[in-house]
Order: C-alpha cells, then structure tokens, then sequence
C-alpha cells in the first residue's frame, strides 16, 4: 500500500482523566491499584507488588468487563460471567470501591480474579 502520509486522517487525542474520589476506595497492603476514567468508562488497573500489570476492570452503566492484557490474560469472574473457582484455592480481598469488591483466588497455580458488585 502505498499511501502519502499527508492523506492519513491524523487521530484525536482521546480523553484520559484519573479519578479524584480517592477516598471511597481502598486496595489491600501490597497491591496498586490506577482509577481512571476513559471516554466517561471507569477503569481500574491493578498491579502486583514488583509492578507487573495482573488486570484492567471496566466499569459502565453497571456492566462490568476485563481488558485483555498480558500474557495468559487474566481470567475474571463476571457477575454476569460466573467462572468456577480453582481447586483448594484461597481468597483475598485485592479492591474495594462504593461500586464493586475485586477479590483474587489462587490456589498457587491457578489464579481468578472475581467483580463482586456491590
């Protein structure tokens, strides 16, 4: 393809703003956790204590979804989406906000993140 770079229609900016209401949500010793608002959808990132990005959750309307990142990508447990939980596994609240409780369940291999709106 052979396209003049002055024909390529040049992309708008798109509106990113951290949320300020940090004090309605709380995020487990630990853990980080990134709220901000993306074309009026509230996200929240999660990261480890070394850093590495573990899930973006998407909020609009009280629909909830998982941004597919990383590599295996995250598995989520929807309230519209139940997943079964792994084996022998163990639970830990991760988030907490007026809208909803991120929980993470692992059992050392296995590991699934789970919206529980509230």
């Amino acid at each position: 393809m052979d396209t003049p770079a002055a024909a390529l229609t040049p992309r708008t900016a798109r509106q990113t703003t951290r949320r300020t209401s940090r004090g309605q949500s709380r995020v487990t010793e630990g853990w980080r956790a990134r709220e901000y608002l993306d074309d009026g959808i509230a996200h929240v990132e999660i990261r480890d204590r070394s850093g590495c990005l573990q899930v973006i959750i998407a909020n609009a309307a009280e629909l909830y979804w998982a941004l597919p990142i990383g590599f295996p990508t995250a598995r989520v447990s929807l309230p519209n989406w139940r997943l079964k939980l792994p084996e022998g596994c163990t639970s830990a609240e991760v988030y907490e906000c007026s809208n909803f409780i991120l929980m993470r369940y692992s059992n050392g291999k296995d590991v699934l993140w789970f919206i529980q709106p509230r």
